[in-house]
């Protein structure tokens, strides 16, 4: 085998992988909206998931048939493991391969416990997130490495293979971040103030990624892959709904309030080309003082998305604290990225050398990652349909009353999101509720629950507690044209969970920061 010719296609399959797992990703986030939760095997998963065992095999086959080979032990920095070689890309490639395998079936059994997570940052999606991060980076630097350690040519397949995996990672990372645009997990209280996570997030990953740009190919690259994520997300933009309704089957049907809005087009900034632009004609990215507030400006106080997502409306002494503080933080963490990425560069040996405190960015990372700010909390996300694992049907007199659970089975003693919403009724529906009745030793426990309505739409949304496991009666009541009426339904409520929240996201950020460190501890044993 060719191992020189390996690595170059490699590289394209890679790039053509994972654009259309992020691709798939995309479609699945409206899929999701627009059509509900679904069974696993849904388009987008496929497209999501598709190249994983083939990317998994190639990684395999290539380490495998290094056994023994004099061309594999005199190639400088592989990495031995026992009698294989490979490159440290290859290798790590392989671990962001087998976490996001993990990551899936962890995310089916987190689905189980705790119901449906309407946020972006879960336990199971930071392994599905940092292991495909993982495996586009390591491509990025396989290609980098390939041209300019190894003097091939950044021929036109490779350069658009480089941009394609580049917007792969930004989105990534964009798509992580964006998740604390959401109102309900923007904040974080921290010694009674409010601390706006994306403010600072956001920032962070357009630098990083800047940066990993200019520093290995070049300002060049930058503007091209400006262009590039435009490009690609006016795609997004236009496609994904058109996608949604080509995928959908017989079985499948938009539920109410679709098609949405398409928000992952949301997820890289408008304004990310011209900030390409202006850091490349005057080289901001060594103009910390003058870069700084442009990345705030860019990705946070511009943005399409609705203005209840930000601090406005906590009144201008928070959004200015905020401001400040993140200011603090970017200028800070720039330092910390600068000398991570130096590392990658292959003829700076200097710094490839110089001490860099890993443990200061795994503690900081854990600390935002473990935050309850982004723990299981399913929550019906306004406009954006109803994404619910079970949904059953009761009748009030004329009126159809679908009582939709955002856990099922629901657990005791835990509370789960109800949604009622009022279907195909033509009369006046003033109120609806929920009464729970247990069957005890002695007497019936009937355990009412209150509903609030969602805006101005037959919708009412309650959080349901379950005080006991075992078998009861859910009671749907509603006041219908000033009637009382109401149905019912039996339920099985099962024991607590088995794993406690805090214990998922402490396993899930530890390992996220070691696949964090993976690439630099491996590529500094390699320069040693």
């Amino acid at each position: 085998m060719n191992r020189s010719n390996f690595i170059y296609w490699f590289c394209i399959f890679s790039a053509v992988y994972h654009f259309t797992s992020r691709f798939g990703m995309s479609i699945d986030m409206q899929w999701h909206t627009d059509v509900g939760r679904d069974e696993f095997f849904t388009p987008p998963h496929f497209m999501v998931l598709g190249g994983l065992p083939i990317c998994f095999a190639l990684c395999l086959y290539f380490i495998l048939s290094s056994a023994n080979s004099k061309h594999a032990l005199q190639t400088e920095g592989n990495i031995k493991i026992s009698n294989f070689h490979a490159p440290a890309e290859i290798w790590l490639t392989l671990v962001g391969v087998v976490t996001i395998l993990i990551g899936g079936f962890y995310d089916n059994y987190w689905h189980a416990q705790f119901g449906v997570d309407t946020t972006i940052v879960t336990p199971p999606h930071i392994l599905t997130l940092s292991g495909g991060m993982l495996a586009e980076f390591s491509a990025i630097i396989l290609i980098y490495k390939y041209c300019q350690v190894d003097g091939n040519e950044l021929d036109g397949k490779l350069k658009l293979s480089l941009l394609v995996l580049l917007w792969t990672l930004f989105y990534h990372l964009s798509f992580a971040s964006m998740n604390f645009l959401d109102s309900r997990y923007a904040f974080v209280d921290v010694f009674g103030h409010g601390v706006m996570l994306h403010l600072f997030l956001a920032p962070l990953v357009i630098y990083f990624i800047c940066r990993l740009i200019t520093e290995l190919f070049g300002f060049k690259i930058l503007l091209q892959f400006g262009i590039t994520t435009l490009i690609i997300q006016t795609f997004l933009l236009l496609a994904n709904p058109i996608f949604v309704e080509l995928l959908m089957g017989e079985y499948h049907a938009y539920r109410p309030g679709a098609p949405t809005p398409v928000w992952s087009a949301h997820s890289i900034s408008w304004l990310f080309l011209p900030l390409c632009v202006l850091i490349t004609k005057y080289n901001l990215l060594d103009k910390v003082l003058i870069l700084t507030p442009l990345l705030i400006f860019s990705d946070t106080i511009f943005s399409p998305l609705a203005p209840e997502n930000f601090a406005f409306d906590r009144g201008m002494n928070t959004l200015i604290f905020n401001i400040m503080l993140s200011f603090i933080i970017i200028f800070y963490s720039i330092r910390l990225i600068d000398r991570y990425v130096s590392v990658f560069h292959s003829s700076d040996t200097t710094q490839k050398k110089t001490s860099i405190n890993m443990k200061i960015i795994l503690v900081i990372l854990m600390v935002f990652l473990i935050s309850p700010v982004s723990a299981h909390h399913p929550t019906f996300i306004p406009g954006n349909g109803l994404d619910a694992p079970m949904r059953v049907q009761t009748h009030l007199d004329e009126t159809i009353v679908e009582v939709e659970f955002m856990l099922w089975p629901p657990k005791a003693p835990q509370k789960s999101e109800v949604i009622l919403l009022a279907i195909d009724s033509n009369k006046t529906v003033s109120s609806l509720w929920i009464e729970l009745h247990y069957e005890d030793e002695l007497d019936d426990v009937i355990m009412p629950q209150e509903f609030d309505k969602f805006t101005n739409q037959d919708i009412w949304l309650g959080d349901v507690r379950f005080t006991f496991s075992g078998n009861q009666t859910v009671v749907v009541k509603g006041i219908i044209d000033g009637e009382i009426y109401q149905d019912s339904f039996q339920i099985d409520v099962e024991e607590p969970t088995s794993i406690e929240p805090w214990q998922g996201w402490t396993i899930s950020s530890i390992w996220a920061s070691i696949l964090i460190f993976l690439p630099w501890y491996l590529t500094r044993r390699q320069s040693a």
